[in-house]
């Protein structure tokens, strides 16, 4: 469910969404793929 939801706000580009994205990056609990997803998404705002 995290994986579709950041892809829709990185297809959207979301700018609100990069807080977000960084939280779940720097997030210990976060599960790897969901990490890495949101550092994919991360590139979009760059």
């Amino acid at each position: 469910m995290q994986i579709t939801l950041i892809n829709l706000l990185t297809q959207m580009q979301e700018k609100r969404a990069k807080e977000s994205f960084e939280k779940i990056v720097n997030n210990e609990q976060a599960m790897p793929v969901v990490k890495e997803q949101a550092k994919e998404g991360l590139k979009v705002f760059i």
